[in-house]
């Protein structure tokens, strides 16, 4: 089913785990979580618009709590089993140029989020992606001092990667 102009309900669910893909699918299409992906959908079209209309690849969307668990990196505060963020790429655009496009979109007051997050994983899975764009829309799932967050994934100095802040913003309250 479509959700949006460029969005697919099946888009949500996506995931490589395929021993968790059908419990994925069936959590993402429950009442209270299709509804937030339906809103989510719509932030992704704005997300779209930010960067020039070009197509977005999901790589993860929904995640029900058991993939959420077994995603390296997971957080116990995650908005993907909410439905409420997404981890994704731009055609022919690198990850750093998506984030920077979200952030001046931001700026000009044109696009609201969550968070955003240029993620990376290090020789994880050589041939597969591994740096992306997180992007959660913006809703009151979490505390106000983690909204409006715009965040890199650094390499410390221990070798241990973590979040350093690039900006924080205040939206409004739509």
């Amino acid at each position: 089913m479509m959700l949006t102009g460029h969005f697919f309900e099946c888009d949500s669910w996506v995931t490589l785990n395929s021993a968790l893909r059908d419990r994925n699918r069936t959590y993402a299409l429950q009442k209270g979580v299709r509804e937030v992906v339906y809103k989510h959908a719509i932030a992704l079209e704005k997300f779209r618009e930010c960067v020039g209309n070009r197509p977005v690849r999901i790589h993860s969307w929904v995640r029900c709590p058991e993939l959420n668990g077994e995603t390296p990196g997971h957080s116990s505060t995650s908005e993907h089993p909410k439905g409420n963020a997404s981890d994704v790429d731009v055609l022919d655009q690198t990850p750093e140029l998506t984030f920077q496009l979200i952030l001046e979109a931001a700026r000009a007051g044109k696009i609201a989020f969550n968070q955003l997050i240029i993620e990376r994983v290090k020789d994880r899975f050589p041939g597969i992606v591994d740096e992306w764009v997180h992007f959660s829309s913006p809703d009151k799932i979490l505390p106000p001092e983690k909204r409006g967050l715009a965040m890199r994934m650094v390499e410390g100095a221990d070798g241990q990667q973590h979040y350093e802040v690039v900006q924080k913003f205040e939206f409004k309250e739509a």
